[in-house]
């Protein structure tokens, strides 16, 4: 799947949790600006799948930018993690 952002759109979260949650393998995420995630374990953007490719998105103002947990061969590219807790964390995850 190939979730593209054309002219940069912006997506928050309304209340607790991930922003973008990506659980299929194979996915292509590009071209946000992802904001305002909150709660344990939640982020801007959360991989839990294998994969995928994440690039040229801005994520801001989250208590976690990136998360990958237990997600292994992603490639993560062009990423701008600013403001907020934790850029970007992998927690049982690998290459």
């Amino acid at each position: 799947m190939t979730l593209r952002g054309i002219d940069d759109p912006q997506l928050q979260a309304v209340s607790e949790g991930s922003t973008i949650n990506v659980s299929a393998d194979g996915c292509l995420i590009e071209g946000f600006e992802v904001s305002n995630s909150s709660g344990w374990l939640q982020a801007g953007i959360r991989v839990t799948s294998d994969n995928n490719i994440i690039r040229k998105n801005v994520v801001k103002d989250n208590e976690m930018g990136i998360f990958l947990n237990e997600s292994n061969g992603n490639v993560l590219t062009n990423l701008d993690a600013r403001t907020g807790g934790t850029g970007i964390l992998l927690m049982r995850s690998s290459n």
